[in-house]
């Protein structure tokens, strides 16, 4: 692989970082922007945007297709990777806390790694020990660690442990039916204090998605 020039090096991590980011590819001017905002390099034009993709991709580096958004990257080595979003930190104890708007940062996890392959995956860091008897793929849930959920997974059955909004709070709990009209969320700890929450149709709550894998905070 040739050598990069340092603004080919930094348009070549704008691409990445935008994928990892957004779940797509940018178009020129997203890239022409997002290099502006992230990086501090500033283009005068699309053209000169559109000359260094010509250059990365004659350096073996992407390969363009005819639509705004086909980008492939041929650098092997970091799109094995996936950028993870994080979303603040979640209460393992009462629904007391609220997310946060804002990303704090990113999981680097190998796409070998991942249990299943979900551009919406995010993860939240866990604070209390509710849940600290729970596994997920045979790891345990402790203060510090990271959830990777998956939003898009609605299929809920009893044992799962999910991610809930309860009253405008997260909370993560393992969930269980009651009956046909009433579900539980219950805590799996080795302190007593924490209680189950009981909730129905009518209350105000949503599971925002299924806890599929945990990585440790002393990893």
């Amino acid at each position: 692989m040739e050598v990069l020039t340092p603004k080919q090096k930094i348009v070549l991590k704008a691409i990445k970082d935008y994928h990892f980011r957004y779940g797509k590819m940018p178009t020129l001017r997203e890239l022409k922007d997002f290099l502006a905002q992230n990086y501090n390099l500033t283009f005068k034009s699309l053209r000169s945007v559109f000359q260094y993709l010509e250059k990365l991709e004659k350096k073996g580096l992407i390969k363009r297709g005819q639509g705004p958004r086909e980008i492939k990257l041929l650098d092997l080595k970091e799109v094995n990777f996936w950028h993870i979003p994080i979303y603040g930190w979640i209460n393992a104890g009462d629904a007391c806390c609220f997310p946060q708007e804002a990303i704090e940062g990113y999981l680097k996890i190998s796409k070998n790694l991942l249990p299943v392959k979900n551009k919406n995956l995010f993860a939240i860091e866990v604070v209390g020990d509710s849940m600290n008897l729970a596994k997920v793929r045979g790891k345990s849930i402790e203060e510090g660690d990271y959830l990777l959920v998956n939003p898009d997974d609605k299929n809920f059955v009893n044992g799962d442990i999910v991610v809930a909004n309860v009253d405008g709070a997260l909370t993560v709990k393992e969930f269980r039916w009651i009956d046909k009209n009433t579900i539980g969320l219950f805590p799996r700890s080795t302190n007593k204090e924490h209680k189950p929450i009981y909730l129905t149709k009518k209350d105000d709550f949503l599971i925002i998605g299924k806890v599929v894998d945990v990585y440790k905070h002393n990893n």
